[in-house]
């Protein structure tokens, strides 16, 4: 489906599988309603993003059926519906550069430098950099998503990856923190305090963070990332009073994923 298909936005290195599952799980939630019932955007948040996941499944449907003019517009529209969710547009933006047979990073490239102001272009021009590397790039672009549509969490989270990838933790923080007051449930941003937390010499907090983004959202990797993230030592006299490293927590570390 052309909303899985969009790429991972909001993970860099640090939450691929996560995004990825997320972008691709998003067209099956339940109760959404049929596309031709959404006319224009209200104050419902929650009826909105209903509304644009609605569209982005009729998208699939026309893309399906070889109606690609009709699927654009559907992704159009379901941005308008949801223009913090930045999987819509970049979803629209990797299928028109699809249509053109522009959809290599040669492509993306010549693109998002072609139209600065391209939100889409500029996302998948900023998870192509990373990829490659080239922080200065994927930044610059980020910088631009985010000053065009503040309240994107996967834009706040991406800027955060590339940050944490320099590595540049004290660039990453602020990003963090506010991707967490967007959505203070987020795994990618939890997994990406982890990150910070443990750098700064706080693995109890890094090891909540990591347990908690499991939690929500279950990773191949996080038995070794939480097994790996261990507290400080106790001090001998704490020893004596606590004979075990962990009281009846200590299976959810070694745990495979659910």
């Amino acid at each position: 489906p052309l909303l899985a298909a969009a790429l991972t936005l909001s993970a860099g290195a640090t939450d691929v599988p996560a995004a990825a599952a997320s972008a691709a799980s998003a067209a099956s939630v339940p109760a959404a309603p049929s596309a031709d019932k959404c006319q224009v955007p209200t104050g419902d948040k929650a009826a909105n993003h209903a509304c644009a996941l609605a569209l982005a499944r009729q998208a699939d449907s026309e893309h399906l059926a070889r109606h690609n003019e009709a699927a654009l517009a559907a992704l159009a529209r379901a941005d308008q519906f949801a223009p913090e969710d930045l999987r819509f547009v970049t979803a629209r933006a990797g299928l028109a550069l699809k249509l053109a047979n522009q959809l290599t990073p040669a492509g993306i490239e010549a693109a998002a430098k072609a139209s600065p102001d391209d939100v889409g272009l500029a996302m998948m021009h900023a998870e192509l950099a990373l990829a490659r590397k080239d922080h200065a790039t994927a930044l610059a672009a980020l910088d631009r998503v985010v000053a065009r549509r503040p309240d994107a969490l996967q834009a706040w989270e991406l800027r955060a990856s590339v940050n944490v990838a320099k590595p540049d933790f004290a660039a990453a923080r602020p990003d963090v923190e506010h991707a967490l007051l967007l959505a203070p449930g987020s795994p990618v941003a939890l997994r990406l305090r982890g990150v910070l937390r443990n750098n700064a010499g706080d693995p109890a907090g890094a090891l909540a963070d990591y347990q908690a983004a499991h939690a929500l959202a279950p990773r191949p990797d996080d038995p070794f990332v939480i097994g790996s993230t261990t507290p400080p030592p106790r001090s001998p006299s704490d020893r004596q009073r606590r004979p075990t490293a962990c009281t009846g927590g200590c299976g959810a570390t070694s745990r495979s994923p659910a």
